[in-house]
C-alpha cells in the first residue's frame, strides 16, 4: 500500500503505541506508518511502556486503557507529568477511566478507524 504521508498531518511525527491486542497493534502500526509516522512499539505492558518513556520522548502516544490484567493508569500519569499528549483507545466507556490522568483525554473507540485515529492524533499535536 503506498504511503500517503505527504498529505498527512502526522508526517514525521513519532507515535508510541501501547496496545496488548496483537492484531490491533499491527493494524495501528500500519495505519501510522502509512501516515508517515515513526512508530515506537507497539508495547503490550505498562512496565515496557514506562521503560521506553524513561529513555525516549515520543510526540504523542496511543494508549490502550486495558492491558491484559492491568490498566494503563501508571503510563497515563507519566504522560501527564511529562506533558506528552495522548489518546486512549478503548472498547469501554469513559466511566472506566477513573484516574485523573485521563481527565479530558480524547477517546478512540475500538475497533480503530484509520481516519479517526489520524484526526485525533493530529488534534492533540496542535
Amino acid at each position: 500500500m503506498p504511503r500517503d504521508d505527504k498529505e498527512s498531518p502526522l508526517a514525521g511525527r513519532t507515535i508510541m503505541v501501547v496496545e496488548d491486542e496483537f492484531l490491533l497493534a499491527l493494524d495501528v502500526e500500519a495505519m501510522l506508518s502509512k501516515a508517515g509516522c515513526a512508530v515506537v512499539g507497539p508495547v503490550a505492558s505498562c512496565r515496557r511502556a514506562l521503560d521506553i518513556l524513561a529513555r525516549t520522548r515520543p510526540d504523542a502516544v496511543l494508549l490502550d486503557l486495558n492491558l491484559g490484567e492491568e490498566t494503563s493508569e501508571p503510563v497515563a500519569r507519566v504522560l501527564r507529568e511529562q506533558s506528552i499528549p495522548f489518546i486512549v483507545a478503548t472498547g469501554y466507556s469513559r466511566s472506566f477511566m477513573r484516574d485523573p490522568a485521563f481527565d479530558g483525554v480524547a477517546m478512540l473507540p475500538k475497533p480503530v478507524d484509520e481516519a479517526t485515529l489520524i484526526a485525533l492524533l493530529a488534534r492533540v499535536l496542535t
